[in-house]
């Protein structure tokens, strides 16, 4: 079990990991969650040389925070965002498109369609296709 108390040089603050970690969830950066913390630039970077588990809660907390927003992404495409469907097969599947490709506007209406047709159909299918890419 992890100590959630940190005390480190001559200076003894009483910090939470998982209130480091919420902050980093939340999007705040290393010198933020410092500051917020009532720490110096100074002492604060000693605190968290003298303490590795802070870095290890500040990634815990930022790896929180992209899981939140990749399943917010999830959510869009399952719901037939297709530009988000585009962009996650851009990132996870190596999908692109060619240079100076250019698609005409009906096409690209079908295609909407159809993959709004296929979602419908079956809810699951965009978790079934980014499991075949992993």
């Amino acid at each position: 079990m992890v100590d959630t108390n940190i005390k480190s040089l001559s200076i003894v603050k009483d910090l939470k990991l998982d209130q480091i970690e919420e902050l980093a969830e939340k999007g705040a950066d290393i010198d933020d969650i410092g500051r917020s913390l009532n720490f110096s630039p100074n002492d604060w970077k000693a605190h968290r040389v003298d303490n590795p588990s802070i870095d290890e809660a500040i990634q815990r907390g930022k790896a929180r925070l992209r899981i939140s927003i990749l399943s917010y992404q999830f959510e869009k495409a399952q719901m037939g965002d297709v530009k988000m469907l585009m962009w996650l097969g851009k990132q996870y599947l190596g999908q692109s498109e060619k240079a100076g490709e250019k698609k005409e506007v009906v096409s690209l209406e079908r295609e909407k369609e159809a993959v709004k047709k296929a979602l419908k159909a079956d809810p699951t299918l965009i978790k079934k296709i980014f499991a075949q890419g992993k």
